[in-house]
């Protein structure tokens, strides 16, 4: 799909006369592409097809909310919560991680390729826990070391903790029923839980692409 300001230089040349021929040749567009939208109306092609770089700049404010909040969260984070915001807008992968690259260099939250840390805004009570599983050895009744494995759960504004100990590793259900035991000693749930990736959650990663269980 061209862009918005190419496809403008495409309706200036036929309102001023010329043919789809002469106006491939002197754009230097594909064929395809001219055809594609040769009878689009603005408002047609300003809603159909995927969101060009440029046309990205309107889930800005969106986007820089969740910088804001949580510096490190990662970009397919942030296309989900804007594919489920917005459902009718199609958003290809290739034009989004371009538009975050050059948008997390403007804004500072990139450096040489590594995370800046930066302060975060203060979020209201509820809205956000954090959760992380470890391991560590413990001395029993005779003194000797046992391996214990354990999951924590922090809320973010009140720094309330919940740790959940296991005498054996953490399976995918022992972990969701550690969820379900934190939400019952908290009274309820977070709206957002905040996770480091573990091989109990994820799959694979491929570029930020990331495959859940």
């Amino acid at each position: 799909m061209l862009k918005y300001s190419e496809y403008k230089k495409v309706m200036e040349l036929k309102a001023a006369g010329v043919n789809q021929h002469n106006v491939i040749k002197r754009t230097g567009f594909t064929q395809y592409a001219v055809r594609k939208i040769w009878d689009m109306t603005e408002d047609e092609f300003l809603s159909s097809g995927k969101f060009t770089h440029e046309q990205m700049d309107e889930f800005r404010e969106d986007i820089m909310s969740l910088l804001t909040a949580y510096s490190t969260i990662r970009n397919m984070t942030i296309l989900d919560r804007l594919r489920e915001k917005y459902p009718s807008k199609e958003i290809s992968h290739g034009t989004f991680y371009r538009y975050m690259v050059k948008l997390r260099e403007q804004e500072g939250f990139i450096k040489n390729g590594e995370r800046v840390l930066t302060a975060r805004n203060e979020l209201p009570p509820g809205y956000e826990a954090q959760a992380d599983m470890g391991q560590t050895k413990l001395k029993d009744m005779y003194g000797g070391e046992v391996k214990v494995f354990f999951f924590c759960m922090v809320l973010s504004f009140s720094r309330m903790k919940f740790v959940y100990f296991s005498a054996e590793p953490f399976t995918t259900n022992r972990f969701l029923y550690a969820h379900e035991k934190a939400f019952k000693y908290f009274g309820g749930r977070p709206e957002i839980i905040m996770y480091d990736q573990d091989r109990l959650m994820v799959v694979n990663e491929n570029a930020e692409s990331i495959m859940f269980r």
